[in-house]
């Protein structure tokens, strides 16, 4: 009679244990679906952005100066104001325009619409200023992401 007890009383606790482990088990794997399910998502969120990248031009505006000697050896500096794009995609048409009377630019109208500028490439405008101001550079371009994309970034040309 003693050894039924006992047996009876280990089932109850094995029935127990088991049923213990299931709903424990079966929380864990709602859990762990829930997560695997966010994860899905933010990959696929992660390439779409990726791939929408690779289709965008990024254009970024600098200035800097060459110093050298001319003919006759005499020194001069000459100022340019580099255009270049740190993009994934080759940005077309490129227009440059500075809205300042204060600068001049050698030949922009020969240099833009720039035909195409590739990932990781630049081109140089040469110009000549004489204020400090801030002026505003605004180029336009298209790209496969978009016909019409425009950066604007306000610039001081000055010769400091």
């Amino acid at each position: 009679m003693i050894e039924w007890i006992y047996e009876n009383i280990i089932a109850i606790v094995s029935v127990i244990i088991a049923l213990t482990a299931f709903c424990w088990t079966w929380e864990t794997d709602g859990k762990l679906k829930k997560q695997q399910a966010q994860i899905n998502d933010f990959k696929i969120k992660e390439n779409a952005e990726r791939e929408e990248s690779k289709k965008k031009a990024v254009l970024t505006f600098s200035t800097h100066k060459v110093r050298g000697m001319g003919l006759g050896r005499y020194p001069y500096t000459a100022l340019y104001l580099r255009v270049q794009n740190i993009g994934e995609c080759t940005a077309k048409n490129v227009i440059v325009s500075v809205n300042s009377k204060d600068i001049d630019f050698d030949r922009i109208d020969n240099f833009t619409p720039y035909p195409e500028l590739q990932p990781s490439k630049y081109f140089d405008l040469q110009y000549t200023s004489n204020s400090a101001k801030l002026v505003e550079v605004i180029a336009t371009w298209s790209d496969d992401f978009s016909k019409t994309r425009v950066v604007s970034e306000f610039m001081s040309f000055g010769l400091s």
